[in-house]
């Protein structure tokens, strides 16, 4: 066998389960592939320079399609790139693919160029981790909600083989979870849930509807996070707490709730923190496509389908929460601060247009959202990077939800995430006009302000994005935006809304 039969037989088994949308950063030691993908039709091939941002772009084309999406690199420390989007992908459910190529086998430990220790480098964050060689194939397994690692050992000469056009094979049947149901069981105790606070974390597209069903049933409270893309349904606005996470810190949380549902990913909220310390005791229900519990305590998760069975077996006593205070308190703390982070965002989440996908940064922005939600009705799909929950790769990310979707995508991020990502403004000027970045700068990341009040967290600058985007064609005020809080104001609203809501 040779590198470019070995490549094309690879590259077929992938495409048979679905994997037909391949991001490359072409290297000499992947030279191999990439000849081969060349000459397979029906496929797309993309190509990028840089890893780390290459690996975001393609998580995120992976995360809006819902489909298998790979990033191929050359060896070396290329690979070692990939690691920040390969762990987001493992905590959020998305169905990345490295393919990572690497010189022989026997060049391991002896300190030759580029000979790093490639094979199980991403550790428990993939599914599987397939080393391969010409002499070594095994039949790879991609799922359908996690990623998977493929290294590919090829020998010199690199293009060693005449290549002809190849037909593209047909996908099989649907990909199935990389996790092992029997992992999941119903949570018991269920006579303690008799009122409980429903959390909704980050839903897939596919649930979101069956979701509110069994929540409207409920009838209880409900707290939905900006990324379940049921925070502005209408037909959960009777149950919905709208006001903010500060209407049920611990103490109101006492108050009104005995217990704990949370639906989707890992939320955002400071009262799942809480569960840790000052709500120990409070029982816990997890129904999410993985099994993580998301907390330290030994918590049961069960699947999303079974929802309506745990539901129907309990005695529920809704809560009567009335957050109206609250309410009135956060509109007139953003009447009272109109230049204020929270106010500025607001007024730019409404000029927005219906149909239009927004990436969230982490940090502030995502919980800034959370108050300024619009209950209108225009069509917004809200995605974040929260498995990991980390400020890189944000920009690349948006970029690959406008890939996959062929919606236009603004990504809100801080100051310090945009930094971070600076190379992916490449990738915004490639997706031009699709994707719009929006800066919030506060000069600094101004939540370890609140957290810590020390001003060695907060990494503090006096630079602007006006120049940014020049080198890679992007003009300012129409590819890239700033929010320009004002930091008095900013710390006024938090002091004026927070301070009675502790």
């Amino acid at each position: 066998m040779t590198n470019i039969s070995f490549s094309l037989s690879i590259i077929k088994s992938l495409a048979s389960q679905g994997l037909q949308h391949f991001v490359v950063c072409a290297g000499a030691r992947n030279a191999p592939f990439i000849k081969a993908l060349e000459k397979i039709g029906g496929i797309e091939v993309e190509e990028y320079f840089e890893e780390r941002a290459a690996a975001f772009y393609a998580m995120g084309i992976a995360k809006a399609k819902g489909k298998p999406v790979a990033v191929v690199t050359t060896s070396g420390t290329a690979v070692a790139n990939l690691y920040p989007a390969v762990m987001e992908a493992a905590y959020s459910g998305v169905p990345l693919v490295a393919i990572t190529a690497d010189r022989p086998a026997s060049y391991r430990g002896t300190g030759a160029p580029q000979s790093v220790y490639q094979p199980e480098i991403f550790g428990d964050h993939v599914a599987h981790s397939y080393d391969l060689s010409l002499n070594d194939i095994e039949n790879i397994e991609l799922y359908s909600d996690c990623p998977v690692h493929i290294n590919l050992c090829f020998d010199e000469p690199l293009i060693d083989d005449e290549i002809q056009d190849q037909e593209l094979p047909r996908a099989v049947a649907e990909l199935q979870s990389g996790f092992k149901l029997e992992s999941f069981s119903l949570p018991s105790e269920r006579t303690h849930f008799s009122r409980p606070l429903v959390i909704l974390g980050q839903l897939d597209e596919t649930h979101r509807e069956f979701v509110k069903s069994c929540l409207i049933e409920l009838g209880a409270p409900v707290y939905a996070e900006a990324h379940s893309g049921l925070r502005e349904d209408t037909g959960l606005l009777p149950y919905s707490i709208q006001s903010g996470e500060f209407s049920f810190r611990s103490a109101v949380f006492k108050e009104h709730f005995d217990s704990v549902i949370r639906i989707g990913g890992v939320p955002i909220l400071r009262i799942w923190r809480d569960l840790e310390s000052k709500l120990v005791d409070v029982p816990v229900a997890s129904f999410s496509k993985l099994p993580l519990s998301g907390l330290s305590r030994s918590e049961q998760v069960a699947p999303i389908e079974e929802l309506p069975v745990f539901l129907q077996s309990l005695d529920i006593i809704p809560s009567q929460i009335n957050d109206e205070q609250d309410r009135i308190k956060l509109v007139e703390a953003k009447s009272a601060y109109p230049s204020s982070e929270v106010s500025l965002i607001e007024k730019w989440a409404h000029s927005l247009p219906s149909d239009t996908n927004v990436l969230l940064g982490n940090s502030l922005p995502i919980r800034e959202w959370e108050l300024v939600t619009l209950q209108e009705s225009k069509v917004l799909r809200i995605y974040s990077n929260r498995g990991v929950n980390g400020i890189d790769g944000l920009i690349a990310t948006a970029c690959g939800v406008a890939r996959g979707t062929g919606k236009k995508t603004y990504v809100v991020l801080g100051d310090l995430s945009a930094l971070y990502d600076l190379s992916s403004l490449a990738l915004v000027s490639k997706m031009k006009p699709l994707v719009k970045v929006v800066i919030v700068n506060n000069g600094g990341g101004m939540i370890f302000r609140r957290l810590f009040n020390d001003k060695k967290f907060e990494n503090h600058h006096d630079w602007n994005f006006s120049e940014a985007g020049n080198m890679f064609g992007l003009d300012y005020g129409t590819d890239i935006f700033e929010i320009r809080p004002d930091p008095e104001q900013s710390e006024k609203f938090w002091l004026d809304y927070e301070g009675g809501n502790k």
